[in-house]
């Protein structure tokens, strides 16, 4: 289902724990080279990011580590997966699996058909949370 607030809701969820986060729109990037082109990238930002900001902060890398710290500052949005593995490369879907198995960045991934046969490998690596198009009377 579209436009009923996937998306909204992450970059919420993200805002109010205070996480930054980069959305890659899944069928913008449907091979595996681009892929791994933006998430070495997404990878590569954030850590000079860490590296910068733990530097200019704080004279004693253990205390600033220990007080306060997050599991992780960041994550991936992946929206419309369903929209991957298309006419493009096939192995996009598995290098999103590989990257969801092999990084310690979060990876929240979104799609408008559950039931795609697209989608159903991916979803033995993910948490399914769905979402219900409102009634009307919950709008008003």
């Amino acid at each position: 289902m579209s436009g009923i607030g996937k998306t909204t809701a992450a970059e919420l969820c993200c805002k109010e724990l205070g996480l930054s986060f980069v959305i890659m729109n899944a069928s913008d990037v449907r091979n595996k080279a681009a892929i791994e082109k933006r998430s070495e990238q997404l990878v590569c930002n954030q850590m000079e990011q860490y590296c910068s900001k733990d530097g200019a902060s704080s004279k004693s890398p253990v205390k600033s580590e220990t007080k306060n710290k997050k599991p992780f500052d960041h994550l991936l949005i992946m929206d419309e997966v369903d929209g991957m593995s298309g006419n493009a490369d096939r192995a996009g879907m598995s290098e999103l699996i590989q990257m969801i198995k092999r990084t310690k960045v979060p990876i929240i991934c979104i799609c408008n058909d559950r039931q795609s046969m697209k989608v159903r490998s991916l979803a033995n690596y993910c948490f399914d949370l769905r979402f219900q198009r409102p009634r009307v009377e919950q709008i008003k």
